[in-house]
């Protein structure tokens, strides 16, 4: 018998569900953001404010890990520093600029930048890495998909596009 993680139904439930997820990030935070009274400019509560969602995040993890795996998690030193260090490089400053970002632009401009990173980083694996070369069905899919993410996020005629701070940000 398959794992769990394994079987078709159950894969396809949890990209949904992951999908509906990220998804959902863009407009949960600017919806806290005016919830919560935070303003453009609070930088400072922003980032508090992300804080609070990557260390819920972080101990949710913790214990599905640990009722999953049934087995205790072990923190060594080694891997408290590396952990701190992906976290510093790499998840404060990608959501310092995010947050603040975000904050600055519209959520339409936020959604459109965001769900075009993984297009550009495709893009550039072709210049990264030898194996990954571009070809035309790649450059075609990557075109047809940056698309849709326009078409999909394009403002209404009474909305205005514009290219700022938060966008250079994001």
């Amino acid at each position: 018998m398959p794992n769990v993680f394994q079987r078709p139904w159950t894969v396809t439930f949890l990209a949904l569900f992951n999908t509906f997820l990220w998804g959902s990030a863009f407009p949960f935070i600017k919806l806290s953001y005016e919830a919560l009274d935070i303003q453009e400019h609070e930088y400072g509560q922003q980032l508090f404010f992300a804080g609070e969602r990557f260390l819920l995040a972080g101990l949710l993890l913790l214990v599905i890990s640990r009722l999953v795996f049934k087995r205790p998690i072990r923190l060594t030193a080694e891997k408290l520093k590396a952990y701190a260090h992906l976290g510093a490089f790499l998840t404060f400053l990608q959501y310092l600029f995010f947050y603040v970002g975000l904050s600055i632009s519209t959520g339409v401009q936020g959604s459109i930048i965001a769900g075009s990173t993984s297009f550009f980083q495709m893009a550039l694996a072709h210049f990264r890495y030898e194996d990954d070369r571009l070809n035309r069905l790649k450059g075609i899919a990557l075109t047809l998909g940056f698309s849709g993410i326009v078409i999909a996020n394009w403002p209404t005629a009474s909305a205005e596009v514009g290219f700022g701070i938060g966008e250079i940000l994001l």
